[in-house]
């Protein structure tokens, strides 16, 4: 893969993100760098392929990008206010073993699960 301006400018601001980001918001975010919404789009799947980034989609429908790494990572998201907040465990273990060995099935790895965080649950 061949690395050019643009391609640094956006794995140096992902690099930065600690949660998963839409492609909107990264646009919104690099206007400024001459990074043009096409360009971004690009290199967004240019950097999936090449498993620089994961992708994933939230309850909305929406794609989000963050750094891929070897151990995957969990999220909760809350439904009102969109707040993200990154598990330190995977919720899904022992379920997806147990699914597996008494039906053979094996569950997909959903990285979000949905809620209300408790600042929208006062309301």
């Amino acid at each position: 893969m061949k690395q050019t301006k643009p391609r640094q400018i956006i794995y140096e601001f992902m690099r930065e993100q600690s949660f998963p980001i839409s492609a909107n918001d990264i646009f919104e975010h690099l206007q400024k760098q001459d990074i043009t919404l096409s360009t971004l789009y690009r290199t967004l799947k240019t950097f999936v392929k090449n498993q620089i980034l994961d992708k994933m989609e939230n309850n909305d429908g929406i794609a989000l990008y963050y750094i891929a790494k070897d151990a995957h990572s969990h999220y909760v998201e809350c439904t009102r206010c969109h707040k993200m907040v990154k598990l330190d465990f995977c919720p899904y273990e022992k379920v997806q073993n147990k699914i597996k060995k008494e039906s053979g099935f094996v569950l997909s790895d959903d990285h979000i699960l949905y809620g209300v965080c408790k600042d929208c649950n006062k309301i």
